[in-house]
């Protein structure tokens, strides 16, 4: 509709802050050359009265609201405005007009008020916001006015018709719009099918991700998102002068910005999974393994980065959809779905932290695989059927070059083809010295801390003469890994040696071919070993999703239970090493600390058949002073074996850490041994051919022997250590017992409230049960514990007990917090 003097409205109805109501502001183009707004303020007076039918609890309230429309015309800047005073309903059946001028009519007025007073109050129904649109709708178009006023007046210039134009023109905008909201409350139904049909997408992209179908995967999220899109445009279809209407109209404004929140949070989210989808078929289309047969140049790295930054976008995404959710309100969907999208509420900042640490881990991978420079490092299988401090003894070792990702190239060899070319003397360990009068790189591993060993292999695998020169790091691998690989890949045969491998026969077939079937001719014992590493690396490059998903699990519990450790020379990427728990460092710990290591010095293979248990009690008395009685029991299964090396001695140099400053009480179960080394070293270690090593100098120079249990006592990487022989024969058991005090006491009265245990596990070393035992006085009270699984248990009247029962295939921390009790 238009009007004399009076163009189109150009701008969309702004919502306007009222006292007592709602209202919105046009902007018409021009009058005569000067610019004119027109606000419309609908109000609820003070004086309004609200009811509620009752019912049950399905029925619907309702609310019966008188409202006031106020129209005003200005050709001055609008100010905000005052509340109005409701008008009286006319006793007639039409409203009146009244016309009011400020100031005297002799004066050009600025501004003229219409005030309008529906004749009845507008009653609607609280669940359906339809009712009170409609009645203002109805009230809109039936509504007759009359006025009457003698002479001719004039206001911006112009007379009353011209104003009640405008007026006309005002209700013109308005009723149509308000026409659209049934329209727009009908589109429900058509939303929530398409909604439905997108959360359908959703599922079946999950269900691909989980099939590791990233393609199908990528797909299903585009038809979601194609369907959220498809519903936003629906609801833009309405006009934006409706949705500023709607946006503004108390009771329909929540259900408005809610929707449209919540089809852009569709959006966004499907936005997320589209891009994670695209990034793992990118990763799965351009492996490792998948480059160095097709002889890509480009390296893996580039796809890590593409990788990133999809993950920059997502990581925006979810920003977007956290702000969102929150404009969201719950009330407002299906209660089918509320819990679901409370769910949502929690998930969306887990995402969130989620890719921001997998930044941090690509960042990683880029420069360990060698983006900016080619990587060289060495690696060292560990076989822990000979335990030792980092995993096992070192049989066979390996260089691995990597740049940009892609394996450029791999060598696996027996150690004593490098150990030949070892160029210097050094003195062994005093354990070591039994065995050999001179340490050497298959040794090297003897510090329980796998940095410290990992800088010895390095050193002594540099100073054989290798060709391969200076490497950037250790990787050391026990038998765990293939056999999990084996698992997946099924028997593996190789006719050269007639036998087929599989994850249960692995290590003894390997066992027997390299210590006794292998070609004494060609004197390459460990050939089988690389001819089995050759076969997995071709039958992984057909794994199925399934597989590959498998081979990630194996890793990550091969990490988890320190089958796999890793040590970087780069200072930077050693830090990141150490945070994830990867590095094998020895632990710092609040309060107490344990860890119990093994090493076989010259008993076979044995630890593959010895089951070792630990039970560790604490017993604090009442001047808080903790007294622990640990329990070492060995069990050799051993005796009856096909294979020789299972039936012969183990022969062990057990070490216990414990807190610096620990001092111990009594040591027995044992075996004492006299220092009997194998070549009469010069006086000192600077003395004479052998060369001196600074860390074992370090920890021999101050280590002593226990006058009375024979036990060497010395510190090492910040812990008291306990050293012993145990050994234990075939078919027997020998139980190891220490008693030793802690460095510190538990006096609540004090400040000292806590006791907790960390008990690190030893690298390579089979599962074993562990006990742990906290004894305390009954003037305490256990006021908070951890775990859960930490249980309470009385043994007497004097005492009480928290008992602690698990599996040691991974660090473990349990304790408690103390109270005293009142008197």
């Amino acid at each position: 509709m238009t009007t004399k003097g009076a163009d189109k409205t150009t701008k969309k109805p702004t919502p306007s802050a009222s006292p007592d109501g709602w209202g919105f502001i046009i902007d018409l183009r021009k009058v005569r050359g000067k610019r004119a707004t027109a606000r419309i303020d609908i109000e609820q007076p003070k004086t309004s009265t609200m009811s509620k039918m009752s019912g049950s609890s399905k029925s619907h309230a309702y609310q019966s609201i008188p409202y006031e429309l106020h129209i005003e015309v200005s050709k001055a800047p609008l100010q905000p405005l005052k509340p109005l005073q409701p008008l009286k309903p006319q006793l007639k059946k039409t409203t009146s007009i009244k016309s009011q001028e400020q100031p005297p009519p002799k004066s050009r007025p600025r501004n003229f008020t219409f005030s309008f007073t529906p004749p009845k109050k507008i009653t609607y129904h609280s669940g359906d916001l339809r009712h009170p649109i409609k009645t203002l709708q109805k009230w809109f178009t039936s509504m007759k006015v009359r006025f009457s006023f003698k002479g001719q007046f004039r206001a911006f210039g112009y007379n009353i018709k011209l104003h009640f134009a405008l007026l006309a023109l005002l209700v013109a905008l308005i009723v149509p719009a308000m026409g659209k909201v049934s329209i727009a409350l009908d589109l429900k139904d058509s939303l929530l099918a398409t909604g439905a049909t997108a959360l359908g997408n959703i599922q079946l992209a999950k269900q691909s991700l989980s099939d590791i179908d990233f393609s199908s995967a990528q797909l299903d999220f585009d038809a979601a998102y194609q369907n959220f899109v498809s519903a936003s445009d629906k609801v833009q279809s309405l006009g934006t002068i409706t949705l500023g209407i709607l946006e503004a109209v108390p009771g329909v404004s929540g259900t408005v910005n809610s929707g449209k929140a919540l089809l852009e949070l569709g959006e966004r989210l499907t936005t997320i999974g589209r891009l994670m989808s695209e990034s793992a078929q990118m990763f799965a289309e351009n492996s490792p393994l998948e480059q160095a047969q097709t002889r890509q140049s480009h390296g893996f790295t580039a796809t890590i980065r593409t990788f990133q930054d999809n993950l920059a976008l997502v990581r925006d995404e979810l920003a977007a959809a956290r702000s969102l959710y929150a404009q969201i309100d719950p009330t407002m969907l299906p209660s089918s779905t509320r819990e679901q999208f409370a769910q949502l509420g929690d998930v969306l900042p887990a995402l969130t932290q989620t890719a921001d640490e997998a930044g941090y881990y690509l960042t990683f991978a880029r420069y360990f695989l060698g983006e900016t420079a080619s990587k060289k490092y060495l690696l060292v299988f560990q076989n822990n059927s000979e335990i030792r401090a980092t995993g096992g003894f070192i049989g066979t070792y390996g260089i691995l070059d990597l740049d940009r990702g892609i394996v450029k190239n791999l060598l696996v060899d027996g150690v004593y083809n490098i150990d030949g070319q070892l160029a210097v003397d050094v003195k062994p360990p005093r354990p070591l010295q039994k065995i050999t009068a001179g340490w050497s790189f298959h040794d090297s591993n003897w510090f329980f801390d796998f940095p410290s060993s990992a800088r010895e292999m390095m050193w002594f695998y540099e100073k054989t003469g290798a060709t391969s020169g200076t490497v950037d790091g250790v990787i050391a691998i026990t038998p765990a890994l293939t056999e999990s690989l084996l698992a997946i890949t099924g028997p593996i045969p190789l006719p050269q040696y007639d036998v087929t491998l599989n994850a249960d026969n692995f290590i003894d077939l390997t066992q027997q071919e390299v210590e006794q079937n292998y070609d004494k001719g060609l004197n390459r014992p460990k050939q089988i070993l690389t001819d089995l590493t050759t076969e997995l690396m071709t039958r992984m490059k057909s794994f199925t999703p399934d597989e590959w998903r498998a081979v990630f699990d194996a890793l990550v519990r091969s990490l988890q239970e320190k089958q796999i450790l890793v040590y970087l020379s780069d200072p930077g990427l050693q830090s990141f090493i150490l945070r994830q728990g990867w590095g094998g460092g020895v632990l710092k710990a609040d309060r107490d600390y344990l860890a119990v290591v093994n090493s076989n010095i010259n008993g076979y293979k044995t630890d593959r058949v010895v089951e070792q248990s630990i039970q560790h009690n604490a017993v604090i008395d009442a001047d808080g002073q903790v007294t622990v009685t640990l329990t070492i029991h060995r069990d050799h299964n051993g005796g009856d074996s096909p294979y020789p090396w299972y039936n012969k001695v183990n022969a062990d140099y057990m070490r216990v850490y414990v807190p610096l400053g620990s001092r111990l009480i009594d040591a027995r179960g044992h075996t004492i041994e006299s220092y009997q080394p194998r070549k009469e070293y010069a006086s000192g270690y600077q003395a004479g051919p052998f060369a001196d090593d600074p860390l074992v100098s370090s920890i021999e120079s101050n280590q002593i022997v226990d006058p009375f249990t024979g036990t060497d006592i010395f510190e090492e990487a910040g812990k008291t250590v306990f050293g012993n022989w145990v050994y234990v024969s075939p078919g027997k058991e020998v139980t190891v017992v220490y008693t030793y005090v802690l460095p510190f006491r538990v006096n609540p009265d004090r400040g000292s409230r806590n006791y907790s245990l960390l008990v690190q596990k030893q690298p390579g070393a089979r599962s074993g049960a562990f006990r742990g035992v906290i004894e305390y006085p009954v003037a305490l009270n256990s006021a908070y514990v951890y775990p859960e699984t930490l249980q309470s248990q009385s043994d007497s009247s004097d005492s009480n007990a928290l008992v602690y029962n698990d599996e040691l295939n991974r660090d473990l921390l349990y304790g408690t917090t103390f109270t005293e009790l009142p008197l």
